[in-house]
C-alpha cells in the first residue's frame, strides 16, 4: 500500500509541476471584433479562391489553385484586408460595357412608355394613348 500511495503522490506532483499557466487578461471588445472580422475576411478570400470561374482562370494562366490557397493562409491580417477590399471592389458581372448598355436599356424602356402615356414625343412609331 506505502508503494502505491508513493507512486500516486509522485504522479500527483508531476501533473501539477507541468501543468502550465493561463493568461488572465481583459480582452477589449474591439479586439474580438478585429478576430472576427479577419476570419470573415480570409474566408471571403478563400471562397474565392474556391469558385469555380476563378480555379479555371488560374489554371489557364499556369497556377495551382491549391497552391494558391495555401499562399493565402501564409499572408498577414494587413494584406487579407487588402484582398479582401480589393474582391469587393471587383464589378461583380463583368465589365463596365454590359453597365453601360443595361442603361441604355433602361432609358428606352422609361422613353417608350411616357411616349405611349403621352407625356413625351421622342419616337415617331409611337401613338399616344390620349
Amino acid at each position: 500500500m506505502r508503494t502505491v500511495s508513493l507512486f500516486l503522490a509522485f504522479i500527483l506532483s508531476m501533473m501539477t509541476v507541468n501543468s502550465s499557466y493561463a493568461r488572465t487578461a481583459m480582452i477589449s471588445t474591439l479586439d474580438v471584433a478585429e478576430g472576427l472580422t479577419r476570419d470573415q475576411e480570409r474566408g471571403k478570400v478563400e471562397a474565392f479562391l474556391k469558385s469555380e470561374t476563378i480555379r479555371k482562370e488560374m489554371l489557364k494562366m499556369g497556377v495551382s489553385p491549391d497552391e494558391a490557397l495555401k499562399r493565402v493562409a501564409a499572408l498577414s491580417p494587413k494584406e487579407i484586408h487588402y484582398l479582401s477590399q480589393e474582391i469587393d471592389k471587383a464589378p461583380a458581372g463583368g465589365d463596365a460595357v454590359g453597365s453601360v448598355l443595361g442603361l441604355a436599356f433602361v432609358v428606352f424602356i422609361v422613353l417608350l412608355v411616357t411616349d405611349i402615356l403621352g407625356f413625351t414625343k421622342v419616337f415617331p412609331f409611337t401613338r399616344p394613348v390620349r
